[in-house]
């Protein structure tokens, strides 16, 4: 299993990670929900590509693309850790089923 990342805000009162059905703190309070990225077929090349939402409602494509569907969420999740870790998703996140949250207490 891979270790997730888990932000608390300054206040205590928000605490947000990447949503995964088993993670252990589902149970803290209120979910708020919101998208942060996107896994799509491209019709095109017939690859899988990752797609990045911004605070603005567009998105961009992560550069490369994926024989299988499963190679490209494992780096949807790796690229939101990382933005996570990094303080650069603000307000909720998501994971592989293309669902993002935020736990408020």
């Amino acid at each position: 299993m891979r270790e997730l990342v888990i932000k608390v805000s300054p206040d205590g009162k928000t605490v947000m990670f990447l949503y995964m059905d088993q993670h252990p703190a589902l149970g803290l309070g209120k979910l708020e929900v919101q998208r942060a990225s996107n896994v799509r077929f491209d019709p095109v090349d017939q690859r899988w590509r990752v797609y990045i939402c911004r605070d603005d409602g567009s998105e961009y494509a992560w550069p490369g693309a994926f024989v299988n569907r499963g190679e490209a969420i494992d780096c949807e999740i790796d690229i939101l850790q990382a933005k996570l870790a990094a303080g650069e998703l603000h307000g909720a996140l998501i994971a592989p089923n293309d669902y993002q949250e935020e736990v408020s207490r």
